[in-house]
């Protein structure tokens, strides 16, 4: 199993994408996509 890594822009220094470091990014991502819907069942009803 491949372990996932993210690589800085800046240093190109490999970064390991523990659970820890990884869970802000998906909670920030499933928040969006939970407000889309809501945001065109508002634009519709306008």
């Amino acid at each position: 199993m491949n372990d996932a890594t993210i690589t800085c822009p800046h240093c190109h220094t490999e970064i390991k994408l523990t659970e820890s470091l990884a869970a802000p990014l998906l909670e920030t991502t499933r928040q969006k996509f939970e407000k889309r819907p809501s945001d065109k069942d508002a634009e519709v009803a306008k």
